[in-house]
């Protein structure tokens, strides 16, 4: 299974997944900005975090590969632009099981 959050900031919401899910579940972690990403040290090896801006299509790497992905708090982030962006953006990398 592959997770993915859209503005995962720290990621203590993967962190906290990494405690319950398998090893075996890949955790993927995406922000604007890397400020606040923890360090490769302190991530279980199945947690990874990158840079993404959740508003520009996302890269062909990634289109198709997470089985779920994980968005909380965005409202605010929406401010004047378009949700249905976003939305357009998550389907596109989620795989045929299509979780939100």
């Amino acid at each position: 299974m592959k997770i993915a959050e859209l503005g995962t900031g720290t990621g203590v919401w993967l962190f906290e997944g990494a405690k319950y899910l398998p090893a075996t579940t890949q955790l993927d972690g995406f922000n604007i900005s890397d400020e606040q990403f923890p360090l490769k040290e302190q991530c279980p090896p199945n947690l990874r975090f990158d840079i993404m801006d959740s508003f520009v299509d996302p890269p062909a790497s990634l289109v198709g590969q997470y089985d779920v992905v994980h968005l909380r708090m965005w409202t605010s982030n929406f401010r004047n632009r378009d949700s249905g962006v976003i939305i357009h953006h998550v389907r596109e990398l989620l795989s045929e099981l299509r979780l939100i």
